[in-house]
């Protein structure tokens, strides 16, 4: 039990302040370098099955004591192994992953594994136990089907990483991708970890399974990596933007432990978690060539730096430089010759299918020119361009128009694509054309083709997109030359609207989003007022400051009526004295189906506040805490017949902002609302009883004067008109009603106003 005990102790979370943001990010969002090791923990304290075979390993590895001498592994290898490799990436926006970013992830995980990578030299001291791998990394070229391949599949949506074995992002059904085939290609998946600040974690120390369930121990095969500690992205965490959080989770992958753990000597060699995965005893603790470190590494460290380990001598201290430490990626550069001994063992023993797959091999039959159009950007898409660091989304229309078609082509040929020519038709109409020179497509990349603006009309649209003339020759296969999509735009919806986001569809039914950054939305979240639900956004964990999204109704065909708009709305604003963390809310409306929009409803710090100002996360308003707002649309603005609304969240990484019970009427000119009686008491010993009736207008215009009546039992309708007062909108006034001659016993009572008078006339509306 003792390894078993020392392993434990380096079971460390390493929160990783940042401070790229605001002031406030270092005190509340850390970032987890790592979360294999916890993940392991969590598998121990839950899972007994897993916890006895792992107890037993830990035994026999005591048993079989320390062996220095022993072969640490086969020798089978003796040429670089290209294992080819399939990114799974699961965003919002998963154009944020990008041809360029998926090349420099695979250059530097070579240049890692190989030890030829240039920034070494900070390691100089641990020269001598320096590894040189022989394990490579490449893009998939042939799927699992035998079709050419790019190395990359995407999938719109945000199932998250999670800190536990099991993650959705590897299974399709739960809104991710399903993993190709684990013994033949190395699979790696690339989403959002959201406010766990998690930036990767693999399934054990060595390899996972084909399949999962929730209460796996193993877990499927492969790393999951947040999309900020991917690559080199222009969004990446500037401390992890060298690709490397995926070189140390390979490393778990392909059987290492972190190197910290407490001072226990060879604790970062012990044997693989896997069920039925077990190492020589000469990769074992007689192989660790670590010196051991008492706690994590973070941030850049330089020179000699102790170890605080007894024993340990310093210099040269603790190797910091390891990837298998929490440093900085700028300061990562080395793996030693017994952590590359043990992966080396893993790859032949465990994952002996990497030596004879031709994942990495285009088919034999790929045609020199090939190029397809394969996914429809604009509208309903996006795309993400890293020099400049912006995403550009294309939502889908709602009005009938003009728009700009976009089309994604590829390159399934081996030739280099230079040139081409797409055109693209609508409902089989007279299609629009454009050629495009100056490309350099490569086999398997993609580029995004803009075409001329074409028309859609109200109802469906099928757009046919068709390539042709690569590099001005002939295409080879003609069967993949046509894309076909419809897009159908409804016709206007009709007031009332009411939303409570009580369906679990979101965003609910007449209703979309704008999301210009393909990064946080409005989402359905719970409570709502008085119900189950509201909408919600996140600004606390959004750091992105100035970022503006909607959620918008569809188009709604108005009159030239003025409209009420009435919601619910919970917010803390963050600091009472941070006016810099201000979010807002507006209320808009576009008349021209999006274009440009007019604010009829801005608040935003103390304005917008309903319940007081925190700095905690506010995610659950009490009752107390909302308030309803109400928004007039004046009739001048509406005479185009048709308006979008929206409710517009402009970030400034404050708290949070709830939004409930959105309800949208047309205001009568002249509309006035019998609300209640004041009298509900029986009337005791009195023939002629007496109450008043509270009278709103609900009108848009000031009501002068209207009249009121009542029956009793059905009776002859009474009535008395009311003059000489000045009721505006939305105000109320309360009428006398007396002498109501009743019946002895119980009597059914019915109150009514009617013909309310204003300037322009006489009438009720509504």
């Amino acid at each position: 039990m003792k390894n078993f005990t020392l392993l434990l102790l380096g079971l460390s979370f390493m929160g990783i302040p940042m401070a790229h943001a605001q002031k406030k990010e270092a005190s509340r969002t850390a970032v987890q370098r790592c979360g294999t090791m916890e993940a392991m923990e969590q598998r121990l304290q839950q899972d007994a099955s897993f916890r006895a075979q792992w107890e037993e390993k830990q035994r026999s590895t005591a048993r079989l004591g320390p062996a220095p001498g022993r072969t640490a592994r086969g020798a089978n290898i003796t040429a670089p192994v290209n294992i080819p490799v399939i990114v799974h990436v699961v965003l919002p926006n998963p154009s944020l992953i990008t041809e360029s970013q998926v090349d420099a992830l695979l250059n530097q995980l070579n240049l890692d594994f190989s030890g030829l990578n240039p920034d070494s030299s900070n390691g100089t001291p641990f020269y001598g136990v320096r590894g040189h791998s022989m394990i490579r990394f490449v893009r998939a070229r042939r799927d699992p089907a035998g079709n050419l391949t790019n190395g990359i599949e995407r999938r719109v949506g945000n199932p998250g990483i999670a800190s536990s074995t099991y993650q959705r992002i590897k299974h399709q059904a739960e809104g991710g991708l399903d993993p190709w085939d684990v013994t033949k290609y190395y699979n790696m998946w690339v989403g959002d970890a959201g406010a766990s600040g998690l930036l990767g974690i693999a399934p054990g120390i060595g390899v996972g399974g084909q399949t999962e369930t929730t209460a796996s121990s193993t877990g499927i095969d492969g790393v999951c990596v947040d999309y900020r500690g991917f690559s080199n992205g222009c969004f990446s965490y500037p401390e992890f933007n060298l690709g490397r959080t995926v070189t140390h989770e390979i490393g778990h992958n392909f059987g290492l432990f972190h190197i910290f753990s407490g001072c226990a000597a060879g604790a970062d060699f012990a044997q693989l978690t896997p069920t039925g995965q077990t190492l020589p005893a000469g990769l074992l603790v007689g192989g660790d060539d670590t010196p051991s470190q008492s706690a994590a590494t973070s941030g850049c460290l330089t020179g000699n730096v102790a170890s605080n380990c007894a024993g340990v001598p310093s210099p040269p201290g603790k190797m910091y430089q390891n990837y298998m430490d929490y440093t900085d990626d700028a300061c990562y550069s080395m793996f030693t010759k017994g952590q590359v001994a043990r992966m080396e063992y893993v790859l032949e023993n465990f994952r002996a299918g990497y030596l004879t797959t031709n994942g990495a091999t285009p088919p034999s039959n790929v045609p020199v020119l090939d190029i397809t159009p394969n996914v429809l950007i604009s509208p309903g898409g996006s795309e993400f361009n890293n020099a400049t660091c912006s995403s550009v989304s294309y939502p889908m229309p709602n009005c009938a128009g003009a728009i700009v078609p976009r089309v994604q082509v590829r390159n399934q040929g081996s030739a280099t694509i230079t040139s081409l020519t797409v055109s693209v038709s609508v409902n089989s109409g007279t299609p629009v054309t454009t050629t495009v020179t100056g490309l350099n497509i490569l086999t398997g990349y993609s580029t995004t083709v803009a075409l001329p603006s074409v028309n859609l009309i109200e109802g469906a649209n099928t757009l046919t997109f068709t390539t042709s003339a690569p590099n001005g020759g002939t295409d080879e296969v003609a069967a993949n030359n046509t894309f076909t999509t419809t897009v159908t735009i409804a016709a206007p919806i009709g007031l009332p609207l009411t939303e409570g986001f009580e369906s679990a569809t979101f965003p609910p039914a007449n209703w979309t989003l704008s999301n210009p950054d393909g990064d946080a939305t409005w989402v359905r979240k719970a409570p709502g007022r008085n119900s189950g639900f509201s909408a919600f956004f996140d600004n606390w964990n959004n750091d992105v400051v100035g970022t503006r999204d909607d959620l918008r109704s569809f188009p709604i065909s108005v009159t030239n009526k003025a409209v009420s708009i009435t919601f619910d709305v919970a917010h803390k604003n963050y600091g009472a004295t941070t006016p810099t963390s201000y979010d807002t809310l507006q209320v808009l409306v576009s008349t021209d189906c999006g274009q440009t929009f007019t604010s009829l409803y801005k608040k935003w710090g103390t304005n917008l506040a309903t319940a007081g100002a925190s700095n905690a996360n506010y995610t659950t308003p009490a009752a107390g805490d909302w308030r309803r707002d109400t928004v007039t649309v004046p009739a001048a603005l509406l005479n185009s017949g048709k308006m979008i609304v929206a409710f517009r969240n402009s970030n400034r990484y404050g708290n949070n902002i709830f939004l409930d019970n959105i309800s949208i009427v047309t205001i009568e000119n002249r509309d006035i609302t019998a609300l209640r009686l004041n009298t509900t008491a029986p009337f005791v010993c009195e023939p002629n009883g007496s109450t008043s009736l509270t009278v709103k207008n609900t009108g848009a215009e000031t009501v002068t004067g209207f009249k009121v009546g009542y029956t009793v039992n059905g009776g002859a309708p009474v009535t008395q008109t009311i003059t000489g007062i000045t009721l505006l909108k939305d105000s109320t006034i309360n009428v006398p009603i007396t002498n109501i001659a009743l019946a002895q016993g119980s009597n059914n009572l019915k109150v009514f106003t009617f013909e309310p008078v204003s300037a322009t006339g006489t009438g009720d509306f509504n």
